[in-house]
């Protein structure tokens, strides 16, 4: 922006009767105000929801938030198989059901962060199906396992309602659900996991869906 100075203050060098301080001082202020200016384009643009149409960077930034928090996934199974493939006999199954809920846990806990930033930008807007959660959930359902109740699953016994309730009221709440999945099962499933996280690392392409 070129300086300009009030007509008939001129600094000498321009013949004009100001001193040349006058006009640097106005320099100054005009070089702040296009820095200000600037800057409030940044925060702007910063803070545009994150995955709005408006906003391709901020839009990039989840995505990668995203691979990170799948690289932390991806960690948290590798040591629980690492644990598992150190072991000399395998564990049992309520061994393996702690196993799993810590896994989950963990993961969840990686999610939570993801998913109230987003919720932030998208107030009232549904939540995207996150590979980071996804994933393992698919895995992990394979073997009887809820991720998100960090249980095993329910059975679907077929009976009528009142068998169920009859069930539920002799005390023998543990016929509606599945077994704990055996050692050699979570290691299979936590396995397929670490895998199609490894995937989403290095492609990217469900996450690129989700968003």
């Amino acid at each position: 922006m070129a300086m300009l100075c009030p007509v008939g203050v001129m600094a000498p060098s321009l013949n004009c009767r100001a001193p040349a301080e006058y006009c640097r001082d106005i320099a100054a202020f005009v070089e702040a105000s296009e820095h200000n200016d600037e800057r409030s384009f940044v925060e702007e643009e910063v803070n545009k929801p994150l995955l709005g149409e408006g906003s391709p960077r901020a839009s990039e930034m989840m995505r990668e938030e995203h691979r990170r928090m799948a690289c932390q996934a991806q960690d948290i199974i590798q040591q629980k198989m690492k644990f598992l493939s150190g072991r000399r006999g395998d564990l049992n199954r309520t061994e393996t059901s702690e196993l799993l809920r810590d896994t989950c846990q963990a993961i969840e806990d990686l999610a939570t962060g993801l998913e109230e930033r987003w919720l932030q930008a998208n107030p009232g807007q549904p939540m995207p199906s996150w590979p980071l959660t996804r994933i393992p959930e698919d895995e992990l359902a394979r073997i009887g396992w809820d991720f998100h109740a960090n249980r095993v699953q329910m059975l679907n016994t077929g009976g009528s309602v009142w068998e169920t309730i009859a069930m539920l009221l002799s005390g023998d709440q543990q016929a509606s659900f599945a077994k704990p999945p055996s050692c050699v099962a979570v290691a299979s499933a936590l396995n397929r996991a670490a895998a199609r996280l490894r995937d989403e690392i290095r492609e990217g392409s469900e996450v690129d869906g989700a968003l």
